[in-house]
């Protein structure tokens, strides 16, 4: 809201993704005022959340938003880059050994590639998560990211042959994934986050737990 004399109006607010006067498309809500020189104007934000809010506020002119979006862009471009690059090559493992191993590695890397592109707003701006409820597209993507580390730390051993008790502790935890991913598309949104969170913390836990136990 801007303040008005002793009225207030509410200010424009840009979707993520939308472009403003200035032409900017960005990836963050956006507001934009023109506030002339040597003068002062008082705001006021009314946020709501279902889920926790971690809100950074950034001031500035266009040309600074633009030059700061252009070294985040290259940050997260390089390590997204990292992660495809990952992904197309154990992908022609794959295809060469046919081991499952591989192929659960490519899409755990998949997995944080749509995790961070969804995560950092630029499913807003590009096909083809741009018209979908990217909140509920994150937790069941964090679903499957959890469930592609389980099947890939199980398989990275032969836990079957060498330790089948573990096996059995890992397939339970494959088949609660996968209903943890029906789930998260069902649920609202902030139990949908709990749940994945709870789930994947428990699975960090038990696979660097078994993987203690295997090494020792």
């Amino acid at each position: 809201y801007e303040q008005q004399g002793d009225s207030y109006q509410s200010a424009a607010l840009n979707t993520p993704g939308g472009t403003g006067k200035q032409g900017i498309e960005t990836a963050y809500l956006a507001i934009e005022r023109s506030i002339p020189p040597q003068t002062t104007q008082r705001y006021y934000l009314k946020i709501h959340s279902d889920n926790l809010l971690v809100l950074p506020l950034f001031i500035g002119s266009a040309s600074a938003m633009l030059k700061w979006h252009h070294i985040d862009d290259i940050i997260n471009g390089f390590f997204n880059g990292i992660l495809f690059a990952l992904a197309f090559y154990h992908l022609a493992i794959f295809l060469s050994l046919r081991s499952t191993m591989y192929l659960w590695y490519v899409g755990l890397c998949l997995s944080m590639l749509v995790n961070r592109y969804l995560f950092e707003g630029y499913s807003s701006l590009y096909y083809p998560f741009e018209h979908l409820d990217t909140q509920k597209l994150f937790f069941i993507n964090y679903s499957l990211l959890t469930l592609f580390m389980l099947l890939f730390a199980r398989s990275f051993i032969d836990m079957k042959r060498d330790f089948p008790k573990l096996s059995y502790l890992f397939d339970g935890l494959v088949y609660t994934g996968v209903f943890i991913l029906f789930m998260s598309s069902v649920l609202p949104l902030d139990k949908a986050s709990k749940v994945n969170n709870l789930f994947m913390i428990t699975s960090f836990s038990i696979i660097s737990a078994a993987y203690i136990y295997i090494l020792a």
